[in-house]
């Protein structure tokens, strides 16, 4: 079967569903459900070299998960000024080049390991670079198919649909060491590279060997270090070495899986969990050996980007494709937590005692407030339906927040009072700035959908 033939049925064979299934620790969950899922040594390793050899091709093309955004709301609103799935971008004096995508490019690769299936580096090489190789599958919008070079449309793998997420090893947006010794996150190297988001009237109508297509041309300089940081950014995203399945992140009041941290905390999106990811890569460097460690050598990796794992955490997970909780598997950890918990999940409330930190989700909404100001759907209620905290004390969290944005120069796009609880001229406390400096690198429309996605989840 040529590569072409494979992605026309690429949703053939289907892939099996999972049944309801509970996990006490994250051994006992790579045994039961991640280890038999993965694909076979043998294809993987095939996957590794055809996918190592096609970065050094000369002309290669390189997708880039980046400025993509699939909010419902935002895609039916066809606002473009804002995706950039498929939009592809040429070097002047470069050969190689790249194309915008998002996680759905992965799925076609994963799929075809899952079916013992590698093409030859000639058929890969070819239908990347004939811009026949689909970018993504799934939802569009009309701005964005206009001027997408590369297929957004294509035939839907069925990973998603039978329940999965795959879930990144190695997060392709963050932790890019560079030969100065610094550290960047993909959208500081979109700066630094010139593969930024751009304005959608850069994209204009040209010809190739292959047809017609909108083309963005760069004058980027620094060739060679921009191609290493291409290279390593598409090891990370298409490598199988850096990727596993879960079951899928909670969707619009749909939960897929339910697990507590180690904070005791319930979340539904096991795949982003950091202490799995440490134990799967443990575990990938006993299976996988010196094709894995070598491998490792290739992504820009900081070396301490790893922490240490423990196979025995009690992770709790309850899972199913939807999970339905009246099938729970009653399996409760020797301290009891998991039986509160699961009783505040179902409650679907939790109250806090008076005094309690922040959780997480809630300094996220309470910092889009600080910055952006309150919505309709976004705004200090949300916040008190988390936890059920008095509104007096979220806003005061809210101009705490804003304060220490106004300390670090980040711009604020509301007139909310800073509040330092201190004497003119003092800084303030710098409560929560570990959850509130990541969000200044987001874009508004992508800190929107993070809003919306915990308070869906409520």
């Amino acid at each position: 079967m040529t590569l072409f033939e494979k992605l026309e049925n690429i949703d053939m064979p289907k892939i099996p569903s999972f049944e309801q299934g509970y996990a006490m620790d994250i051994q006992t969950f790579w045994t039961n459900f991640i280890e038999p899922r993965l694909p076979n040594i043998e294809i993987v390793e095939k996957w590794n070299n055809l996918l190592q050899e096609y970065s050094d091709v000369s002309n290669a093309v390189f997708p880039i998960r980046a400025f993509y955004n699939w909010d419902k709301d935002f895609v039916e609103n066809e606002k473009d000024d804002e995706l950039r799935r498929g939009f592809y971008t040429k070097f002047l004096n470069e050969n190689f080049s790249y194309f915008f995508t998002d996680n759905y490019f992965v799925a076609y690769i994963e799929k075809m390991a899952l079916d013992n299936f590698c093409p030859t580096l000639n058929e890969f090489k070819e239908m990347m670079i004939s811009r026949k190789f689909p970018a993504r599958f799934g939802q569009s919008c009309s701005t964005e198919r206009k001027k997408a070079a590369y297929i957004i449309t294509g035939k839907n793998p069925g990973i998603n649909t039978s329940g999965y997420k795959i879930a990144h090893i190695i997060d392709t947006g963050t932790n890019y060491l560079l030969s100065d010794g610094v550290t960047y996150s993909l959208k500081e190297l979109s700066e630094k590279f010139d593969f930024s988001r751009g304005k959608y009237s850069e994209w204009q109508e040209a010809n190739d060997n292959f047809g017609k297509l909108f083309l963005r041309i760069s004058n980027a300089s620094n060739s060679l270090e921009t191609r290493k940081v291409l290279k390593a950014h598409f090891l990370r995203l298409a490598n199988p070495l850096n990727y596993f399945l879960t079951p899928k992140m909670k969707k619009d009041g749909t939960v897929y899986n339910e697990y507590r941290n180690n904070k005791g905390e319930i979340k539904y999106d096991i795949a982003e969990y950091k202490n799995l990811q440490n134990f799967v890569h443990e575990k990938f460097l006993e299976k996988y050996g010196a094709m894995y460690s070598d491998y490792l050598k290739l992504v820009k990796l900081p070396n301490d980007f790893f922490g240490k794992s423990n196979a025995n955490e009690k992770i709790c997970i309850h899972y199913g494709n939807p999970l339905d909780k009246n099938k729970y598997i009653t399996r409760l950890p020797d301290d009891g937590i998991l039986s509160r918990k699961r009783t505040e999940t179902l409650n679907n409330k939790r109250t806090i005692k008076r005094g309690e930190p922040y959780t997480e989700n809630e300094i996220i909404i309470c910092t889009y407030i600080a910055r952006y100001g309150a919505t309709a759907e976004i705004n200090e209620a949300s916040v008190h339906k988390i936890c059920h905290r008095s509104i007096c004390s979220i806003k005061m969290k809210i101009q705490n927040i804003a304060s220490m944005l106004d300390e670090e120069g980040v711009n604020r796009f509301t007139t909310t009072n800073a509040l330092t609880g201190l004497t003119t001229g003092q800084t303030g406390r710098r409560t929560n700035w570990e959850w509130v400096k990541p969000l200044c690198s987001l874009s508004k429309a992508e800190f929107k959908m993070r809003c919306k996605e915990i308070i869906e989840n409520i």
